[in-house]
């Protein structure tokens, strides 16, 4: 179809005085603004009759709508020029009016000047099935060098004007040098007309952006959708109508974030000034507290994005108890209510380590939990996160004593040892029980059930069991760490009294 198109033009150009200025402008369906259909005059207006210079040239745009059954909503402009050459250009899919003016070179007056219905109504189009249609827009001007410029609305002309009210999508100007007798062919690229500039974090749309505060430079994506008056997303190599102003400006703090457009750090401020433009910040990892930063786009109602490291305290968590829970504080400054967090303990930490968080949005408290046997010397790490990815990683180290295990147990009158029961043959006998517990030097805590029985005292790892009278006791030893140790005692007192 597309070169079809572009031989008819040729073929147009083949009298002595023509020209062919063809622009293909390829649209999708869908889109807001003037509907497909509405009604329009189909003309030029009068300011752009058929010159009477001898040797006058005509020429013809020819855009291009596509069928309506597309499933793209975002539209894209195929130029296809005379060397057959293509590129995609940018065209909103909600366009029905073009509007084209020429001023000869070093003059300031428009020479001439049209306005086209491009609807499916108007008598410049042709339908050519499931909604789509070919609109040919003839030209006349004197043969010369020229600045051209085309705009694009969303309502179709009423009387050969562009309605008040509609709006404009689309612009580009270029110059051209019209040669009597021959194909020109000019090609538009059409910047979109900026109207309105989204943000998206990995959950969509948002204002909100965070990054890891862990003294590592990191660099934030922020994804921007720009779109035209009508809502159309704005795509394509051209550059917009006009730049977006973007600038960033920091709290609680200074000189840690930075703005990198299109890849170059442009520090506090720049442009972005077309649709393949990036938007990042630079962060080098630093500040805390409350540090954060507000990057604005866009010079009318900017939009206002937050940019907030999470900070993370205790940065390191140190376990020397058996069963231990720990709290971890995190800050995300300007966090709306719907950031969530979790703490994860990494594959490699004890399976008996849990990780929990209680709160949302600016600032919460994780918390770490570990049940681990005695003797238990190992370091992992836990991964503090939120729900946009943003995570910082906390290391974790275990140093539990014990077990607690019984030695060597000396004395008189005593059989056994606290390894099964230790039996005393009388009141006033002494047992020296020796205890082990690696990773801790005493001393031990231990305590009697039943102290008409047995009384304890402890020195370091080594606890005295003294006897008093006849029955059983236990004796509980234990260390800071949470192991324990029980060693079960009987005293039998064959005769005479105790005293």
């Amino acid at each position: 179809m597309l070169l079809q198109e572009v031989n008819f033009v040729k073929r147009l150009s083949q009298g002595a005085a023509a020209i062919a200025m063809a622009l293909v402008l390829t649209a999708c369906g869908g889109g807001g603004g003037g509907a497909a259909g509405s009604p329009g005059g189909g003309g030029v207006p009068a300011t752009n009759p058929p010159p009477t210079t001898q040797g006058s040239a005509k020429g013809y745009i020819v855009v291009v709508y596509p069928a309506t059954t597309t499933t793209t909503t975002t539209a894209s402009v195929l130029v296809r020029e005379s060397q057959g050459r293509r590129r995609p250009l940018y065209i909103a899919p909600s366009t029905v009016t073009a509007v084209w003016s020429a001023t000869p070179q070093g003059s300031q007056t428009v020479a001439y000047s049209g306005v086209a219905d491009l609807s499916s109504g108007s008598s410049l189009c042709v339908a050519t099935g499931g909604g789509g249609r070919t609109c040919t827009i003839p030209i006349y001007v004197n043969p010369g060098t020229y600045s051209v410029t085309l705009q694009t609305y969303d309502q179709a002309p009423v009387n050969g004007q562009v309605p008040s009210g509609a709006k404009q999508l689309a612009t580009s100007t270029i110059t051209a040098t019209i040669a009597q007798d021959a194909t020109n062919s000019l090609s538009f690229v059409l910047s979109g007309i900026v109207s309105g500039v989204t943000a998206t974090n990995g959950l969509g749309a948002a204002t909100f952006f965070s990054t890891p505060g862990d003294g590592s430079p990191h660099q934030v994506s922020i994804g921007l959708t720009v779109t035209d008056p009508d809502g159309n997303v704005i795509t394509g190599p051209a550059p917009y109508a006009s730049p977006i102003p973007v600038s960033i400006a920091e709290s609680g703090g200074t000189g840690h974030m930075s703005l990198v457009v299109a890849g170059v750090n442009v520090g506090s401020s720049g442009n972005i000034t077309k649709p393949s433009d990036s938007l990042a910040v630079q962060y080098d990892g630093k500040g805390s507290g409350t540090y954060h930063s507000t990057v604005s786009v866009g010079s009318t109602a900017p939009l206002s994005l937050t940019v907030s490291p999470m900070y993370v305290a205790p940065s390191a968590l140190s376990y020397t108890k058996l069963v231990q829970s720990q709290n971890i504080g995190v800050t995300e400054t300007g966090a709306p209510s719907s950031i969530a967090y979790s703490a994860t303990p990494n594959s490699w930490c004890p399976s008996t380590t849990n990780g929990s968080t209680a709160g949302t949005g600016a600032s919460t408290t994780a918390t770490v939990a570990v049940n681990v046997p005695g003797g238990t010397n190992t370091s992992c790490s836990v991964s503090v996160t939120d729900i946009l990815g943003t995570t910082v990683t906390v290391p974790v180290s275990y140093a539990m004593s014990g077990p607690i295990t019984a030695g060597t147990v000396t004395g008189s009158n005593i059989s056994g040892s606290c390894a099964t029961t230790l039996s005393f043959s009388g009141a006033g006998v002494v047992a020296t029980q020796a205890m082990s517990d690696p990773g801790f030097s005493g001393p031990l805590t231990a305590s009697s059930s039943n102290t008409g029985v047995v009384t304890v005292s402890v020195n370091g790892l080594t606890v005295t069991i003294t006897s008093v009278g006849a029955g059983t006791a236990n004796v509980s030893i234990s260390d800071p760490a949470g192991n324990a140790y029980t060693c079960a005692t009987g005293v039998t007192v064959t005769g005479g009294t105790v005293s």
